[in-house]
């Protein structure tokens, strides 16, 4: 099947107290949810694209006329409760271009709320939670014409479908290419260069913090492997990327994998530095246990920057 995975134009419906020199906007990167879920669908043996429509500041109109053009099977599109307006407008427009296309959200609004998301009239379904092991089995229930019971994904007029399965070993998740993606529009105003590409180490946080959404959409801390982190370094390095926005939600967690990994970085050649800006998220921002220690070896292994602890 062919597969479509939207991360709608933001539209913020309300305003921030920030100050007037940061602007709406300080940093453009790709959704990682969507093409950790691209990964999967062409693992399947579908042929998945990703629309940036933030990244390339798209309409819902102009949403819906690309799915149509393309003529997709199914398409997908991420939610936040910030966003929320934005992104029901660009399923609505694709419901209206292309009426057979089954139409699915992600991220966090529904995960909190999966059966109110699922009967809003644009969508057929919503994904509760992370959806890289229900996914393929949604797009195999698509292609059956079939509505099984599967954890975390509620189907339109359905119950709720209760906590998705969980991706305890976070290494059989395929690292994201970088094909189809508009490298030229991702900045952030903490970088020197452009494109600047978002990596997680991990997914989850120990914590339980009661101001926090964390508790109740991630599944625990878990870690990706060494190994694998510095392959996707190396893959983005290979295609000319040098910023890294980390969004752990706590980056710092485990100290173990945060110093073996900067151990293991390779320092790439004086020509192409390889920058890390200041972590981002809900997490922390290169402190936890020992912060002193880690930032001498982050500079010693090539790195140029880091962010610094933020005051409390």
């Amino acid at each position: 099947m062919r597969i479509l995975i939207v991360h709608p134009r933001l539209e913020l419906h309300f305003e921030a107290l920030m100050p007037g020199e940061v602007g709406e906007k300080w940093i453009q990167v790709p959704a990682l949810g969507c093409l950790y879920l691209r990964e999967v669908a062409r693992e399947e043996g579908h042929q998945a694209d990703y629309l940036d429509a933030d990244a390339l500041d798209l309409s819902a109109e102009q949403v819906g006329r690309h799915a149509a053009e393309g003529r997709y099977d199914v398409v997908g599109v991420q939610l936040n409760s910030y966003n929320l307006y934005a992104g029901v407008a660009a399923a609505r427009a694709v419901r209206a271009a292309l009426p057979e296309a089954v139409l699915c959200a992600g991220g966090v609004h529904p995960t909190i709320f999966p059966v109110e998301t699922a009967n809003l009239p644009e969508f057929d379904a919503a994904f509760a939670g992370e959806a890289e092991e229900n996914f393929p089995a949604f797009l195999r229930a698509v292609e059956n014409r079939d509505r099984p019971a599967i954890p975390g994904l509620a189907w339109k007029g359905g119950a709720d479908p209760g906590p998705a399965r969980v991706v305890n070993d976070i290494d059989r998740i395929p690292i994201p290419k970088t094909d189809g993606l508009p490298l030229h529009r991702y900045w952030s105003a903490l970088a020197r260069s452009r494109p600047v590409m978002p990596m997680v180490t991990s997914r989850g946080c120990p914590f339980q913090c009661t101001f926090c959404d964390r508790p109740l959409v991630d599944n625990g801390l878990r870690h990706r492997s060494i190994d694998n982190v510095i392959a996707e370094i190396e893959m983005r390095v290979g295609a000319g990327i040098r910023e890294f926005c980390f969004y752990d939600d706590t980056l710092t967690a485990n100290k173990k994998t945060r110093e073996g990994a900067v151990r293991r970085a390779r320092r790439p050649p004086p020509q192409n530095p390889l920058r890390l800006p200041q972590p981002r998220g809900h997490g922390r921002r290169l402190r936890g246990p020992r912060p002193r220690r880690l930032r001498p070896r982050l500079l010693r292994r090539g790195v140029r920057r880091s962010g610094r602890p933020a005051p409390h």
